[in-house]
């Protein structure tokens, strides 16, 4: 016999659908946004168009439609992060 696989609903999600909220996005269309803290800033990255995600842009923290580049960054090849790496701003 057959068994029929059944979504099970978390009461976390019970509780909100009964509160009316939406749904929230499937984990697959959240838009994960790296962050990199500099001297006690934090910048928005997004990876460089054809860098291989090695090299990215650096935006402004409340920039998050990426409208102004004010600087890069890249992997540090020697440890495969930023660690040991500092950012390039634009003058």
């Amino acid at each position: 016999m057959k068994q029929e696989k059944k979504d099970v609903e978390t009461p976390e999600a019970a509780i909100m659908r009964q509160l009316g909220a939406p749904k929230a996005a499937p984990k697959e269309q959240v838009e994960q946004i790296p962050v990199l803290k500099w001297k006690g800033v934090e910048y928005l990255l997004r990876a460089k168009k054809g860098s291989g995600g090695l090299s990215f842009d650096m935006f402004r923290r409340e920039d998050d439609a990426y409208r102004t580049v004010i600087g890069e960054i890249a992997i540090n090849p020697a440890t495969g992060t930023f660690k040991g790496s500092a950012p390039v701003f634009k003058a």
